[in-house]
């Protein structure tokens, strides 16, 4: 490999990701369609070796996209344990606890918590609610780690720890030092170039389309780019978003060769515009010290598991409608 048509970029990290919907969602709308089956039914029925393979082909999925980094929401830990034994990637995962009583979320967050920074690669939080759990499971926290807050709860930590809302800006917090993340979460939608999952995701190819020029009027590439880098590994504290002499950082590095739009001094707000829009050939994907993709191929996963993957989509798809 060259440096001619190369580009060096922090890895992105994706700032909140329904792992377990997004490689299923046209299998879970057939189901929807057929037996109104809903994702909260779909996720009681999976077992942990399902729920595995399914977070891996989401991880995977966004691996190839430039991504090192993602932020989750999951009520159960085990799977994506058994998956960073298999793909590096740096995973965060915000523990949902809401459906369970206190007395529970308290013992499965203190017996998850052992699994924080695991590998130097998986962070664990919560995301609740629920006051009375984010009063209990608070203290538990990892310190260097933010508490993700959904609902209408507007709500202090008493220890000063950054709190993050997911929700729209529609709630007044006032006097909370609350984060919101809508804007950076839209962005993200966009810029992993995917416009086929955006327009599904809003249902309406127009109302998809009108969206999508409607965001890039807003902002332009370079910083849609510090929003999927820079932003959000200060939001997590990942430490991940920039890539400096002497730090260790998470890599891509980009092949431009066959992209559009490559002209003879780099204008970089084009090089942007080019990795989000066309999503060019990731050459190389560095996570940590170590090279998860090189040559464009994953190292780490063969077809057999993409094999034992798809036979097992198409089980459960034939399990689930009958």
């Amino acid at each position: 490999m060259t440096g001619r048509n190369r580009i060096v970029a922090p890895g992105f990290i994706d700032v909140f990701s329904d792992l377990f919907s997004d490689p299923l969602k046209y299998f879970i709308k057939k189901l929807k369609d057929h037996k109104q089956i809903t994702e909260k039914d779909l996720l009681t029925t999976l077992s942990d070796k399902d729920l595995f393979y399914i977070i891996s082909f989401g991880v995977i999925k966004k691996m190839l996209r430039g991504f090192t980094t993602i932020v989750t929401s999951l009520s159960k830990l085990d799977p994506v344990i058994k998956m960073l034994d298999l793909i590096s990637e740096r995973i965060i995962v915000l523990l949902d606890l809401d459906h369970m009583s206190r007395e529970e979320a308290l013992d499965y967050f203190i017996r998850s918590k052992r699994w924080h920074n695991y590998k130097k690669l998986l962070k664990i939080s919560v995301m609740t609610g629920r006051e009375d759990l984010f009063k209990e499971l608070s203290p538990h926290v990892p310190r260097e780690m933010p508490i993700v807050i959904k609902g209408n709860l507007c709500i202090k930590d008493p220890a000063g720890r950054k709190i993050i809302r997911l929700d729209p800006k529609d709630l007044s917090c006032d006097n909370y030092p609350i984060i919101y993340t809508d804007e950076e979460l839209f962005n993200q939608m966009i810029s992993t170039g995917s416009r086929k999952d955006l327009l599904i995701l809003f249902g309406s190819g127009s109302k998809g389309y009108i969206d999508y020029r409607k965001i890039l009027r807003t902002y332009d590439y370079n910083i849609m780019m510090s929003l999927m880098t820079r932003v959000g590994s200060e939001i997590y504290n990942t430490a991940t978003g920039s890539i400096e002499p002497g730090r260790l950082s998470d890599v891509v590095i980009y092949d431009l060769s066959e992209a559009p739009l490559i002209a003879p001094s780099i204008d970089l707000n084009i090089i942007s515009q080019i990795i989000l829009e066309e999503q060019p050939k990731i050459e190389t994907l560095i996570v940590g010290e170590e090279i998860v993709i090189d040559g464009g191929e994953l190292l780490s996963v063969g077809r057999d598991f993409f094999e034992k993957t798809r036979s097992r989509f198409i089980e459960l798809f034939s399990e689930l409608s009958k």
